[in-house]
């Protein structure tokens, strides 16, 4: 029984050819080897379902030119009800750490002022001119811009108590895209369009907050342009005035805008809101929204795996200095959905 040809022997049971040698389940050629179902050509290799030739995967496409990405055109949306004075004199205040970044960036920029009023008289138009408004003005005369800013900013207390900030958008470009007069047309087709709005109460204009965002979205080219800031009551106080402004917020979300509390310090909302829309300029903004951590990067047809970041509040990839690509590169951002 134990000798050399017995059961434990060289032939038995246990031996080279046995149950557990070479050629047994989970070897080389077994369910788990290189050709397996989790091989190298498996559903989640290269070609599998998340692979380069996934079915999820979108693209967009931008030219990089240093001449055309440091514009924007701002529109405030202010609340002209009759809770709304402390907040419009701390705006206009606190003004100044918000444009600074404009300044200091040496931003193309114009900024329209409208309320939140829906009356005929006042309905979606401009409060001050938005031609003076403007970094070509603030360049000539910057003490004066920051004066008239701040005066047009008090839109004054004696609006509708039914505050519709986001028809007054829509209102707003209604009135200035003349398309056959530009000298009276806000927007650039090449500039970032950012709403901010500013109120303590819900937005209670007749449409979904998508038909809105929609609408706006619709005036540019590349969707990803367009970007709403919402400063507004984010939790209720005991005010019997205020509303919690969910739509604003609702709209924010859409377009990867952000949202601060009203009853913040506008000094710290002010800078922090400036920081992020000047970010903008030199950034590629998605018009789609990409699932986390599938965004790819190539330049002129070559994947670039470092030199970018990708900030997922605002939807935006931004090149490092080192390596932002030259002029007439061709940048295309694939991501899933």
């Amino acid at each position: 029984t134990n000798g050399d040809t017995g059961t434990n022997g060289d032939t038995g049971t246990n031996g080279d050819a046995g149950t557990n040698g070479d050629t047994v389940t989970n070897g080389d050629t077994g369910t788990n080897g290189d050709t397996g179902t989790n091989g190298d050509t498996g559903t989640n290799g290269d070609t599998g379902s998340n692979g380069d030739t996934g079915t999820n995967w979108s693209s967009e496409t931008f030219i990089q030119n240093a001449t055309t990405q440091d514009k924007v055109d701002i529109l405030w949306v202010v609340d002209d009800s009759g809770s709304m004075g402390d907040e419009q004199d701390a705006l206009a205040y606190n003004f100044d750490v918000f444009i600074n970044s404009f300044f200091n960036k040496n931003a193309d920029f114009r900024m329209g002022i409208t309320t939140t009023d829906e009356n005929r008289r006042v309905d979606g138009k401009q409060n001050c001119d938005w031609h003076i408004l403007n970094g070509d003005y603030a360049a000539k005369n910057k003490e004066n811009f920051l004066r008239m800013f701040k005066k047009c900013i008090k839109v004054g207390v004696k609006g509708s108590g039914r505050e519709k900030g986001l028809h007054a958008t829509k209102r707003f470009i209604d009135h200035y895209e003349h398309r056959d007069n530009r000298r009276n047309q806000f927007l650039r087709d090449d500039a970032y369009l950012v709403v901010v709005i500013v109120s303590d109460e819900e937005d209670q204009s007749s449409e979904r907050v998508e038909n809105y965002v929609n609408y706006l979205k619709a005036v540019k080219q590349n969707q990803g342009l367009v970007k709403t800031y919402s400063i507004v009551t984010t939790e209720l106080t005991g005010n019997k005035w205020e509303t919690v402004g969910n739509r604003y917020i609702y709209a924010s979300k859409l377009t990867g805008g952000t949202t601060a509390s009203i009853k913040d310090n506008f000094h710290t909302v002010l800078e922090d809101m400036g920081e992020e829309i000047v970010s903008l300029l030199d950034s590629f903004a998605l018009a789609g929204t990409p699932s986390t951590n599938s965004v790819r990067v190539e330049v002129d047809g070559v994947e670039v795996l470092t030199g970018w970041t990708y900030n997922e509040s605002s939807r935006t990839v931004k090149f490092i200095d080192g390596f932002i690509p030259a002029d007439g590169s061709q940048i295309e951002v694939f991501y899933t959905q």
